[in-house]
């Protein structure tokens, strides 16, 4: 449940400070979107806090926040299974073990 929460706080931070290139990056925010939450941030830097502030502020639907979450567990999953296969066995021996 923890990670589950700082995976959906990290969501929160980045598009609290995302430039519009990398808002449109995620999928479910186009032009409109992301033009939109760079003028709510003018007046609320903290905009997003939760999940329901994505529905509630900017209109996404639960289809589309749930793809958006997916996408964001996909990579950090990636993220993770590559740092245990690369990094934790040089930290452990000092050489790499995949090569």
């Amino acid at each position: 449940f923890s990670t589950q929460r700082s995976i959906v706080q990290e969501c929160m931070n980045f598009l609290n400070s995302a430039n519009k290139e990398q808002l449109k990056s995620l999928k479910g925010i186009g032009e409109k979107r992301a033009n939109y939450i760079i003028k709510l941030r003018e007046h609320s830097p903290e905009l997003f806090k939760g999940i329901d502030d994505l529905r509630d502020v900017i209109g996404m639907n639960k289809r589309e926040v749930l793809t958006l979450y997916c996408m964001h567990t996909f990579i950090d999953i990636i993220a993770i299974y590559i740092w245990l296969v690369y990094t934790v066995p040089v930290l452990l021996t000092g050489t790499c073990t995949t090569e």
